[in-house]
This record gives C-alpha cells, sequence and structure tokens, in this order.
C-alpha cells in the first residue's frame, strides 16, 4: 500500500484528540517526528478549536497544592475530573497563573518558583530565578501569555509596582520593561489574557 502524502497524514492525525495522538507518536520514526513538529503542533490546535473538542477546565485551591483537570466534551455533554501530578505537588501551596495553548504556568506561594507545564505531554521548563534582582519581594503579581508574532511564551512579572521584568521562552531569561504606572486593586489575581495581552483591574 502507497504511502499517504505528508500533507493528507497531518491534515488526518491533525484531528485526532492529544490523548491518542500522543500514542500515535510510537507508531514510526516519521509519525514521531511529525507530531512533535511545531507546524503540526500549531495545526492540531486549530484543528481543536474548530472541533470544539479535547476542552480541559483547569481547577485550583488557594490554600493546597492541588490541581484538577476537567475535561470537557461539548459535543456530548461529558465531564470527567482528574487530578495533576504538577512538577509543584511537593509545596504547599500552588498558584495557576494561567494557560494558553495547553500551557500552563503555575507557581508557588512566593512566586519565586515558576513552571511551565503541559498536563498532555508531561513536558515543564523552570523559569530561572536567578536571575531576578529581589526574587523574596513580599508583593509580585504574575502574568502569562503567548506572543504568536515571535512564537513564544511570556510570564510578566510586576513588582511593588516599580519594577516589571518580562521572561521570553525564546531566550529562557528576563529584561526589564518598566515601571508599572497603576495601583493593583485585586493583587492576589494573575493578568488575564485576552487577545494576547495581559489585562489587570487597576486605579490610578
Amino acid at each position: 500500500m502507497a504511502a499517504l502524502p505528508s500533507e493528507i497524514l497531518a491534515d488526518i492525525l491533525s484531528r485526532v484528540p492529544a490523548k491518542p495522538l500522543l500514542r500515535f507518536k510510537c507508531v514510526c520514526k516519521s509519525w514521531n517526528s511529525l507530531i512533535k513538529s511545531p507546524n503540526f503542533i500549531k495545526l492540531h490546535l486549530k484543528q481543536t478549536l474548530i472541533s470544539n473538542s479535547d476542552r480541559h477546565l483547569l481547577v485550583s485551591s488557594e490554600y493546597s497544592s492541588s490541581l484538577h483537570s476537567a475535561d470537557l466534551d461539548l459535543n456530548h455533554n461529558l465531564i470527567s475530573c482528574s487530578e495533576l501530578h504538577h512538577p509543584l505537588k511537593h509545596h504547599n501551596a500552588v498558584k495557576l497563573v494561567g494557560s494558553c495553548n495547553g500551557v500552563v504556568c503555575i507557581s508557588d506561594e512566593s512566586k519565586n518558583n515558576v513552571v511551565l507545564y503541559n498536563p498532555l505531554t508531561k513536558s515543564r521548563r523552570e523559569i530561572p530565578v536567578d536571575q531576578i534582582s529581589n526574587p523574596s519581594n513580599d508583593f509580585i503579581v504574575l502574568g502569562f501569555g503567548y506572543d504568536s508574532k515571535n512564537d513564544g511564551y511570556k510570564v510578566l512579572r510586576v513588582v511593588d509596582e516599580s519594577e516589571v521584568i518580562l521572561y521570553s521562552s525564546n531566550n529562557n531569561s528576563w529584561k526589564t520593561v518598566g515601571s508599572f504606572p497603576y495601583y493593583l486593586g485585586y493583587r492576589g489575581f494573575s493578568g488575564l489574557l485576552v487577545n494576547e495581552a495581559l489585562h489587570f483591574m487597576v486605579t490610578k
């Protein structure tokens, strides 16, 4: 039997839900390479959004290190819940900073241990805290998002509204981007990502 053209194979596999798709990497080396390629990952994400499937609701508790995932099947009105075995499980409490494209940003109570984590693939990246000038500051607010122009994830760190630094996954480093010109009214909440921009509730 003749092999399918790579474009057709990619289109077929992009319609497979994420969990069984990960098992398909074991079929052969070419499938493994295809499924792990950045272009295919973008195609699969686009197809998932179109098909209204593979949706997950993440739930965290303010005083616990537990994270739970509610898998939503909107086509059949089904829901199933499971606990995530995330990298910060050993901490007293875990903060869900945000999620985007299947990647979850979590931190400990101090917001000094920050991890980008994919619950499906189990891949993780610990954000380097040694590059931060004052990691032990009491007041820290975080935000998490995706930069489609540079194809990378960003973590924004606001320290006492006097310093704002930005982490980029592309070069795995922080840079200072200025100060925060407003007063953060709800300091316990992370920034909300809408249209690739972080939003905070503030006062002048």
